[in-house]
């Protein structure tokens, strides 16, 4: 089966309000006489940049336009990431609306959770309720909780969100209109809810986890002693998230506090490395940490790239 590449803009890392966005539409179509290539998501948003008049980009550039976080389409595409759940085309114009084969929404789940781990988005907005229906399970529904809705005052039983862990923290995932099923009014006030969300929107006990994405770190254990590595870190609702990688392998340790200060903090792959981390005034992370029964210093210098 053929699989189409996301298109990923080139400021993705500068992201949505400093959010990195994964934006999904649900499925390609194409004429009999086109074939179907794993490029054709990629061309479609370069094409729409180029001046094709795609409705259902330009419905949604003009609710990112609306909500006043972007300047115009260029400042939307080449600062989001996107891809449709299902991974390959549906058939032709006469099977546009058609829901994807068994085989392509296994696929789509898989690809979904392999683009949480690859490129950590922050947030991710889904553009279809069709697709929605057949995403991953969230960590709510994996714990029998019900997720929470977008806003249920003003849309009652209407965009709810869930949260899903992927390698170096926590993405939310917000579950929106397909643009022609929506008003552009309401789309656009939905994405002003999505990308200023406060506490009351947020799975970390109410707290939007900072990112400091420039971090670097002074380690010495076992007689071995490194200064200023790079590594990544997230912190907020009190919990922490350090990543980082290592001599060719990646290393993933969370923890969390009870008091934002002291954390107790665990490796993702090895649970008997443990560390003790405080945070201090001058945003740094330091403490001991022990592996195999042995103990060392870690320091963490937090930086945001501000």
């Amino acid at each position: 089966m053929i699989s189409h590449l996301p298109w990923i803009g080139c400021r993705y890392d500068e992201g949505i309000n400093g959010s990195r966005t994964l934006l999904v539409g649900y499925s390609h179509w194409l004429p009999p006489e086109y074939d179907d290539g794993a490029d054709i998501t990629r061309s479609t948003v370069r094409n729409f940049l180029d001046g094709e008049p795609i409705p259902f980009f330009k419905r949604i550039t003009n609710a990112f336009l609306d909500a006043g976080l972007v300047s115009g389409p260029d400042d939307l595409w080449n600062c989001v990431a996107f891809l449709n759940f299902i991974p390959s085309i549906v058939g032709g114009p006469e099977r546009r609306h058609t829901k994807g084969t068994k085989k392509q929404i296994a696929v789509g789940r898989q690809r979904i959770l392999s683009f949480l781990d690859q490129h950590a988005p922050d947030k991710v907005v889904v553009f279809t309720t069709k697709g929605w229906r057949d995403f991953p399970d969230t960590l709510e529904t994996e714990e029998g909780r019900a997720l929470s809705w977008l806003d249920a005052e003003r849309w009652p039983g209407r965009y709810d969100w869930g949260t899903y862990r992927r390698f170096g923290g926590r993405t939310i995932a917000y579950a929106l209109k397909h643009p022609e099923r929506a008003s552009r009014i309401e789309l656009g006030a939905a994405l002003s809810v999505v990308f200023r969300a406060a506490a009351d929107t947020n799975y970390l006990n109410g707290a939007e986890m900072k990112p400091f994405l420039k971090s670097t770190m002074d380690w010495e254990f076992n007689g071995e002693e490194i200064s200023n590595y790079p590594c990544e870190a997230r912190i907020g609702g009190g919990t922490v998230v350090i990543s980082y990688t290592h001599l060719g392998v990646r290393h993933l340790w969370e923890g969390t506090s009870s008091d934002g200060v002291n954390f107790d903090v665990r490796h993702d792959g090895r649970p008997k490395d443990i560390a003790a981390l405080k945070l201090t005034e001058e945003f740094l992370l330091e403490g001991t940490w022990r592996e195999d029964g042995k103990t060392g210093s870690w320091r963490i210098d937090l930086d945001d790239g501000a």
